[in-house]
Parts: C-alpha cells; sequence; structure tokens
C-alpha cells in the first residue's frame, strides 16, 4: 500500500503525441511527486496496465478506435475504484453524462494556459490520495496485521522485557534482518550497538512515563536519520518509525545552498571591499562551497579566431598552487581553459586520470586531478574563466548544482569587473570634463577679461558704435562660458540631496533671473529631496528659456505632478516636430541662443534619475514635465 505522500504513478492516452508530451511536461514540473507515462492508443493503454502498477489514469476523449469513455468502461471491468479523470476537448453535457454514468472519477475540459495543468495537477492528487485513504481503511477493517505490513513506515512492537512480539515488513527491510530472527529477542541484545544512543533514552523513558513520545535522531551506528513514535502501553512499547535520511540530507543541502548564496550576497553587496578584494573573496567561497582548495580568475588573449594559440594568465586567486598565482601565465596550448572558452557549457573534471588526462599538457603542467570552469564574458567580449580545482580527484562527477553555482560565480565575477570598467570610465570623463572646465574658467576667461578691459579703455578715448556691438560679443561670449562650465561641471551626480520646499526654490531661483514682465506662478506646495544648487540650476534654465522664449509678458506656471512636477508658459510653444530636438547640445531657435541651457537641465535630470518630457501646455505654451521625482512628505 502506497503512503499518499509517495510518488503518484499517472497514465495519459491521448493520440495527439505532441500535445501527450507538454501535459507531462507540465505535470512533472506542478508536482515532482508526479511520473507520467504517455501512450497514444487505448490498447496499448490496456495492455500497460496488465503490466505495470498506475495510480491514475488520464484520457483524451476523442479517439480512433475506442473513446475515453469506451476506455473508461474497459478500465472499469478490471479495475473498479481507479482513479480515472476524462481530460478531453470535447466538451458536453452528453459526453459528461455518459462518462459519470462509466463511473470517471473526474471530468475536466482541455483549456490553454498553465492555470489547466496545474488544475488538472491538483485533481489527479486529490483523485490518488482519496483512493489510497480508501484502501487504506478497507486492509485495516478486514485484516489488521496485513495493513501493518503494508504500511509505508516500519512498524515494532516489545513486550515490558523488551523483547519483539511485532515486526513488520518495512521494518525487516529497515533492520536488514527476517521476523523470524527478531521475534521473542531482546532488542538491546539484538542491536547492542543501540545502548549508547538517545534511542535507548527514549525507548525507556517512554515506559516509564507511560506517555507518547515523537523523537528525531540520527543513529550514528548506522549512519542513518530516524523519526520514531512511541506509544507505550500495559503490554510493552509500539514503535512506528521511518527513515528520513534522505529528507535530511536534501534540507543540508537546502541549508548550505541558502547559506552560500548569503554568502556570495554579502560578499557582492560589501561596500567596504574593493573589486579585486571582492572577486578574491567569491573564488574562496567557491571553493568552500565545492570542497575544492583553489578557485580563479583568468584573463585569456587569443590571436586567432579558433581560440587555439593565446596566453592565459592568473589574474585572481584563492589557494596555494604554485604555479597559478596572479601574475602567472602560461601558453593556452599547455592550460585547462582552452576547452573551456570554446564552449557555452560549464567544463568538468571529476578525475582527470580516468578521463585520460595523463598525457594531456595541461595535465603535466598542472597536476589538477579535478577542474570545473566556465567562460566568462564582460560587456559581451571574452574575458577569460572563472574555474576551480584541486590536485586530487573528487569521488564523484559535479552535479548540475554545482555546475550553476560555478555560472553564479562566474556572472559575479564578471559584473564586478564591468562596473569596475564602469568607474574608470566615469573617473577618466570627469577628468576630461574638469580639464576642459578648466581651459573654459582661466584660459578663455583670462582674454575675454582683458579684451573686455580694452574695451573700455577705448571706450575712454573716443565713441564708436562698434564698441556696443563687441560689448555685446563678450556678452554672449560670457554666456556661453557660463553655460559650458555648467554643463562640464553641473548634472554628472547628485551629490548632496536635501529636503527641498518647491515653491521656496521656485521664488528665490526666479529673482535671480532675468525676468522682464513676466509673471510667476507657483502651484506646487510640495518638498522633495534633491541637490539644491542643482535643482536651482534647473529652474533657472527653465525661467530663462521661458522667457527667451515665450516674451517679456509670459506667464510661467510651476505645479505638482503626482511623481514629480512641471514648469510651462502660455508662450508660442515648441513645434511637435523639433520637441525631440530641444535637449540637443547647441540646439536653439533663437540666433543668440547658446543651445546648452535645455542640456544642462537634462543632466541635471539624469543624476538624480528623474525622467523630463516636453508637452504643449494649456494655453498652447511649453511645458516641461520632470517625473521620478522622491518627495519627502
Amino acid at each position: 500500500m502506497s503512503d499518499p505522500g509517495d510518488g503518484i504513478r499517472v497514465l495519459h492516452v491521448d493520440d495527439d503525441p505532441n500535445l501527450a508530451a507538454v501535459v507531462a511536461t507540465f505535470l512533472e514540473r506542478e508536482d515532482d511527486r508526479l511520473t507520467v507515462r504517455t501512450l497514444t492508443d487505448t490498447d496499448e493503454g490496456l495492455d500497460f496496465l496488465a503490466e505495470h502498477d498506475v495510480d491514475c489514469i488520464v484520457s483524451d476523449y476523442d479517439m480512433p478506435g475506442r473513446n475515453g469513455v469506451e476506455f473508461l468502461d474497459a478500465v472499469r471491468e478490471e479495475y473498479p475504484d481507479l482513479p480515472f479523470i476524462l481530460y478531453t476537448g470535447k466538451g458536453s453535457e452528453e459526453v459528461a453524462s455518459d462518462a459519470i454514468s462509466a463511473g470517471v472519477t473526474d471530468y475536466l475540459q482541455k483549456g490553454p494556459g498553465a492555470e489547466q495543468y496545474e488544475l488538472l495537477a491538483n485533481r489527479i492528487v486529490s483523485a490518488v490520495a482519496e483512493y489510497r485513504t480508501r484502501q487504506f481503511e478497507r486492509v485495516a477493517m478486514h485484516d489488521p496485521l496485513r495493513l501493518l505490513n503494508r504500511i509505508f513506515d516500519g512498524f515494532l512492537a516489545l513486550d515490558t522485557e523488551w523483547c519483539f512480539t511485532y515486526v513488520n515488513e518495512k521494518a525487516e527491510q529497515i533492520f536488514d534482518t527476517p521476523a523470524e530472527a527478531l521475534l521473542g529477542e531482546n532488542i538491546w541484545e539484538t542491536f547492542p550497538e543501540a545502548t549508547e544512543t538517545p534511542f535507548y533514552e527514549e525507548y525507556h523513558q517512554a515506559m516509564e512515563t507511560n506517555e507518547p513520545r515523537t523523537i528525531e535522531e540520527y543513529f550514528e551506528p548506522w549512519d542513518r536519520w530516524y523519526r520514531e513514535h512511541l506509544y507505550p502501553s500495559e503490554n510493552g512499547l509500539s514503535v512506528l518509525f521511518r527513515d528520513i535520511t534522505e529528507q535530511k540530507e536534501r534540507e543540508r543541502r537546502l541549508k548550505a545552498t541558502v547559506e552560500c548564496l548569503q554568502s556570495l550576497h554579502d560578499v557582492a553587496t560589501d561596500g567596504t571591499l574593493d573589486t579585486n578584494a571582492k572577486i578574491t573573496r567569491l573564488l574562496e567561497v567557491g571553493s568552500e562551497k565545492l570542497g575544492l582548495p583553489s578557485g580563479y580568475l583568468t584573463r585569456i588573449e587569443v590571436v586567432d579566431e579558433a581560440r587555439e594559440t593565446g596566453t592565459q594568465r592568473v589574474i585572481e586567486a584563492s589557494g596555494n598552487h604554485e604555479l597559478l598565482r596572479p601574475g602567472n601565465s602560461c601558453p593556452l596550448s599547455r592550460s585547462y581553459c582552452r576547452k573551456t572558452i570554446v564552449t557555452d557549457e560549464v567544463v568538468t573534471i571529476h578525475d582527470a586520470v580516468a578521463a585520460d588526462w595523463e598525457n594531456d599538457p595541461a595535465y603535466e603542467l598542472f597536476n589538477l586531478g579535478c577542474y570545473i570552469g566556465t567562460r566568462m564574458t564582460v560587456d559581451g567580449e571574452l574575458y577569460g574563466t572563472v574555474f576551480f580545482g584541486g590536485e586530487s580527484p573528487r569521488d564523484g562527477p559535479f552535479t548540475d548544482y554545482e555546475r550553476t553555482f560555478v555560472r553564479l560565480v562566474s556572472q559575479l565575477v564578471s559584473y564586478e569587473l564591468e562596473r569596475d570598467q564602469a568607474r574608470r570610465e566615469l573617473e577618466r570623463r570627469n577628468e576630461r570634463l574638469e580639464q576642459f572646465a578648466s581651459i573654459l574658467s582661466h584660459d578663455l576667461r583670462t582674454p575675454l577679461t582683458v579684451a573686455e578691459g580694452r574695451l573700455e579703455l577705448g571706450r575712454e578715448e573716443c565713441d564708436n558704435e562698434h564698441f556696443e556691438r563687441v560689448a555685446r560679443a563678450h556678452e554672449r561670449m560670457g554666456v556661453l562660458i557660463d553655460e559650458l562650465l555648467a554643463l562640464a561641471r553641473k548634472g554628472n551626480e547628485a551629490t548632496d540631496p536635501e529636503r527641498i520646499q518647491l515653491a521656496d526654490c521656485s521664488e528665490a531661483c526666479w529673482r535671480l533671473v532675468d525676468t522682464a514682465e513676466a509673471t510667476l506662478v507657483t502651484d506646487a506646495n510640495r518638498t522633495l529631496v534633491a541637490d539644491r544648487s542643482q535643482l536651482q540650476q534647473l529652474l533657472e534654465n527653465l525661467f530663462r528659456n521661458a522667457v527667451e522664449h515665450g516674451g517679456e509678458a509670459v506667464t510661467v506656471t510651476v505645479g505638482a505632478l503626482a511623481d514629480g512636477f512641471y514648469v510651462e508658459d502660455d508662450g508660442a510653444g515648441v513645434p511637435e516636430a523639433v520637441r525631440d530636438k530641444v535637449f540637443d547640445v547647441s540646439y536653439s531657435t533663437r540666433q543668440a541662443g547658446t543651445g546648452f541651457g535645455l542640456s544642462i537641465v537634462e543632466r541635471i535630470v539624469e543624476a538624480h534619475d528623474w525622467e523630463i518630457r516636453l508637452r504643449e501646455s494649456a494655453d498652447g505654451g511649453a511645458r516641461f514635465e520632470i517625473t521620478g521625482v522622491e518627495f519627502a512628505e
């Protein structure tokens, strides 16, 4: 008799082999207790039932030869109680009625979506559980001793002198001893190794207190775990027990996996470690998890498209292999990794000698008895490998889980290298921007200042209409330098975020802009989190843009959005055809404009991880919406 928690053997009959394969795949994925055998003919189904144990049948209805209900009739002649689910694409009251009359267990119409397979899996499990319960009750009523022999757990009975009075078949299997050799024998004399274990104490405690007990202990002499239910009585002690070693091993592996993944997460998120330290620590965690003495990150430079010639250089290492230390290199032709970089699969060798690697150049040089490694890319390009190994062979092959684990370590290492490259590129870019800003602030301002001074001296000596044009040119050059400086130095990152009242900040910025006869309306009583100096620069540029393009009497409004704010005007607006261009550097619709103002705005928005969009305002003007803003309320 099967335990309700045992595996469930399903026979699925459907004349469409492709659909049958899909159903089997989904059912086994939905519930790992289900094992599905698919057949495409009802006669084959009946033959299979005659030779194999089945817990449930799932059958289509519309099939050539014998339909699903006729198949059910044939099954019921030999197996009157076996669960039978009609799973059909032909749904009708007539079919359902015929199936119920024939004794169908359940009726389910086919439909699209993974939820349909989940429903079918649940129906199968429920039907089998009910079927097994009926079997259990029937046996218990008519033949209780047979029941004890058929239950999933081991069962034994001891008298008050600790002698066996009953042992069921499952207990015989666990003890690896026939019942005839146990009955009448003292349990502690038959198994003297048990007297020094917790089981001895628990058995005696149960007898002394006359109270049931449940224990879950490791039995060291047999290297097994058992869960036991002890039921004392005036006649002795009954024990229902089960070997739970596999369950404990699964729990141990799961716990170890969780701890390992937590370790990888802790390393990857540790802000105190630089890139090299993180990679070394990831390799150490990997070595520990795999039970191997060393792990490595290599850089591989290839000189041919076939990736057969080149150099392998060790970048980081955890372990003490003399030839595999950071900085050491070797020809690619003499490395294990030459096989790794030409495949997407994780390469494994659990016993190099058994794999005929004794004469391989890599084995001759490094003498690694086992190896597991994977190709690693950085920004989509081959970088090298992450691999783990040891000089001694492993006891058995690497598991699928271990392959997946090595891939994960490789991906984390790749991420760290990519992030380090991005950081270095950002530093180089910022350095270039700083050099550019220095040229603007000194090398351009100095001659401009000299030119302005000379212009003033010239005006003192005489009055010439050309001087005014030169002055306006100097003024434009000054504005151009100021905005280029802002573009170079502002908006790289929001370095000092703080709580800012948007309406107050808008009014303060308005007073700093030459607004002529323009009017500001604030309808944004919100407190947001931003870098104050950059937010001021953003608002000033938008205000200046509105006045320059909307006219001296334009009305500018700052208002709140659900996740941000907007700045709009009632001016002429921006044609829809050019709205995508307004943030481009040097784009301007005014001859005197620099085109940098809105580019600066966009940089500041990006630095805060906000988004900006240009739309038409209700009055036909320009409306800039900034969203993704963090509010402090």
